[in-house]
């Protein structure tokens, strides 16, 4: 729950982009206040090493694996989470896709489909902007009805 803005023992928390570097870190630090934390990401990987560095902290972790550009995957991790968690209380958006090359150089090989590549850098700013959104609007809808 949260009061004062602060979580206890009983606060859910969602955290997008839980996988990476600082979603992982989010979620280690609300684990230390004993939440639970429904840990959203697209590489099965990260999600593992997130779950137990969130469990290992003190938390408990429900990973689940979700291509933030999909709203409707993502308002089912949503709903996932609100089912077996309780009501969420934040919800921390951090999801984003990169390719580590100089913008001009971006090519489909660096990682993204051809039939994605719509454009030179069409996908990647659709990536960062669409998971945004869908993270925004699904979690706006929960926090809201609170």
């Amino acid at each position: 729950m949260l009061t004062k803005h602060r979580i206890d023992g009983n606060g859910v928390v969602v955290i997008t982009g839980a996988g990476g570097v600082i979603g992982r870190a989010a979620a280690v630090a609300f684990a230390r206040r004993g939440a639970k934390i429904a840990l959203l990401a697209r590489g099965e990987t990260g999600l593992r090493g997130a779950a137990a560095d969130v469990e290992a902290a003190g938390g408990r972790a429900l990973p689940i694996a979700v291509d933030m550009t999909d709203g409707d995957r993502v308002e089912e991790a949503a709903r996932r989470a609100e089912d077996e968690l309780g009501p969420i209380d934040v919800w921390v958006n951090v999801a984003f896709s990169s390719v580590l090359a100089p913008f001009w150089e971006i090519e489909p090989a660096h990682g993204t489909s051809p039939q994605m590549w719509a454009g030179r850098h069409k996908y990647l700013v659709g990536a960062a902007t669409a998971g945004a959104a869908a993270g925004a609007a699904a979690g706006a809808a929960r926090l809201l009805r609170r």
